[in-house]
């Protein structure tokens, strides 16, 4: 019935709803991770930084400590690397994040929409059924009732015809058409 159609579809939205509560869930537990590379990021970006400072300091002195100059030069090459591919890896995560999460609510949807379309067809199908199965009581209580009619005008015209045997002999033509087809003259 409708109602039944109603609570299936009203299931479904809180089925929805949790999936989209658990869709948010994952966001924020994403959205810390990008949020931990940012800070992986700003720490290197951070170290990066002081090296360079160093290096300002170590130009400075370029003629007392020229052998130290290029080992912090490695260090700021390396850091720069690592500046580098931790960029990289928070623009992948950050393109990931976005990707899975769209992804998620696609499949969401679809799958929402494929189980509202096959709750609605069950529905329908269900309600035909009842609708041919009432349709059958009924034909079957109609042909019970006119059985029962013809069996009570059978049984007056029995009645009828004993005691009109009985008593003046036989009974007009038309009286006798009345009491087949059920119609009280007296």
């Amino acid at each position: 019935s409708i109602d039944d159609v109603m609570a299936e579809q009203r299931r479904l939205k809180h089925q929805a709803e949790a999936v989209v509560a658990e869709a948010a869930a994952l966001q924020r537990a994403q959205a810390e991770g990008v949020a931990g590379a940012q800070a992986e990021y700003d720490k290197a970006r951070a170290e990066v930084e002081a090296f360079i400072e160093k290096e300002c300091e170590t130009a400075s002195a370029l003629k007392e400590a020229n052998a130290e100059k290029e080992g912090y030069a490695g260090k700021i090459s390396e850091c720069r690397q690592k500046l580098m591919e931790t960029q990289k890896k928070v623009a992948t995560l950050e393109v990931l994040a976005v990707s899975q999460r769209k992804m998620k609510e696609f499949e969401e949807m679809r799958r929402a929409a494929t189980d509202a379309a096959e709750a609605a067809k069950r529905g329908f199908v269900e309600q035909k059924q009842r609708e041919k199965e009432a349709l059958e009581a009924t034909k079957q209580a109609l042909l019970e009732a006119r059985q029962k009619t013809k069996e009570a005008v059978a049984a007056v015209a029995v009645a009828r015809g004993k005691r009109a045997g009985a008593g003046a002999g036989e009974e007009p033509e038309a009286k006798r058409a009345a009491v087949a087809v059920g119609e009280d003259i007296e």
